[in-house]
């Protein structure tokens, strides 16, 4: 998980304990729900961003504040003339975590195909093996094994 990312689930499942049924006001460098929303998916499962999600989003104790004060980014030195970093949260997770930049995460009007995927992956005997599918509605397009060793994430993407 990024660092921009990595202490917010902590930070509201603990909070809970924390506060002692009191209004927690929670101050971010950036606006987490647009990041979580835009590119969550590439670093938490389904399940787990929908976990952050929900407490982010729909807990009356739990306020939001965005601060500059505490933007990391500041302590970085700029060779920029224009002056200050102004980092943009999501565009450096679409650099970090995309896997080319002609592949898009959005869906091709009048396509030919609609594809789907899957991987798997289980452990046998203390090896770990992975595999994983393309399939359309009607027929399997293709279905491979992956080396052995090969995580369950690899076998997803």
């Amino acid at each position: 998980m990024p660092a921009s990312g990595s202490g917010n689930g902590a930070a509201n499942t603990r909070s809970k304990e924390a506060d002692l049924g009191r209004k927690l006001e929670v101050y971010v460098p950036h606006m987490v729900i647009a990041v979580l929303e835009q590119k969550g998916g590439h670093w938490l499962s389904s399940s787990r961003l929908l976990q952050y999600q929900a407490l982010l989003r729909e807990q009356d104790d739990i306020e939001l504040k965005i601060t500059t004060h505490l933007n990391p980014a500041e302590f970085l030195r700029s060779n920029r003339e224009e002056g200050e970093l102004v980092p943009d949260c999501v565009e450096i997770i679409e650099q970090v975590y995309a896997s080319r930049e002609d592949l898009k995460d959005a869906p091709i009007d009048s396509p030919d195909w609609e594809l789907f995927t899957d991987g798997s992956s289980f452990v046998e005997n203390g090896t770990r093996y992975a595999g994983y599918a393309v399939v359309t509605t009607l027929q399997v397009i293709e279905a491979k094994a992956l080396p052995p060793g090969t995580s369950a994430q690899k076998a997803e993407n």
